[in-house]
């Protein structure tokens, strides 16, 4: 949020509020989040979209990957995309093996946010799809892979 206001709006004709942010797991570590804390109690449901951080959670994008023209990623410096790669080696080194995928993984940790009520992943095969409807049928993170990822 970097000191902007939380921008909320009205549900449809219902009396909830929401608010859609962006939001990549090592973000929420480490970070000052402004409004999003006091969302649980305005009671404001946040909407996080981007939560496998454009990607670079799926485990599919490499040092690598070429974008195409029309993608925004495209312009990424070699440096991001390099510190960006980096952080998400230092995910795995968390998670090992303790939990089936990295995808699932940042959907478990932005949903532990009491303020989140849900995430839009981008998915893009039946896989992936696959993989981020079986999330809802692993148990949470533990604490200390939560502890973890915070701190970093």
């Amino acid at each position: 949020m970097n000191g902007e206001t939380m921008k909320t709006e009205k549900f449809g004709s219902t009396d909830l509020t929401v608010s859609e942010i962006g939001m990549g797991t090592w973000e929420l570590g480490g970070r000052e989040w402004g409004d999003i804390s006091e969302a649980v109690e305005k009671g404001i449901a946040v909407v996080a979209r981007q939560p496998l951080s454009s990607g670079l959670l799926s485990g599919m994008i490499t040092a690598d990957t070429k974008f195409a023209d029309n993608d925004y990623r495209k312009n990424w410096t070699q440096e991001k995309l390099h510190s960006d790669l980096e952080k998400v080696e230092e995910i795995k080194s968390i998670i090992g093996n303790k939990v089936n995928s990295l995808p699932q993984v940042a959907l478990k940790f932005i949903l532990a946010h009491p303020a989140i009520c849900c995430v839009i992943p981008g998915m893009m095969n039946p896989d992936q799809i696959d993989d981020g409807v079986h999330t809802s049928r692993i148990s949470q993170l533990d604490n200390i892979i939560m502890n973890q990822l915070l701190e970093n």
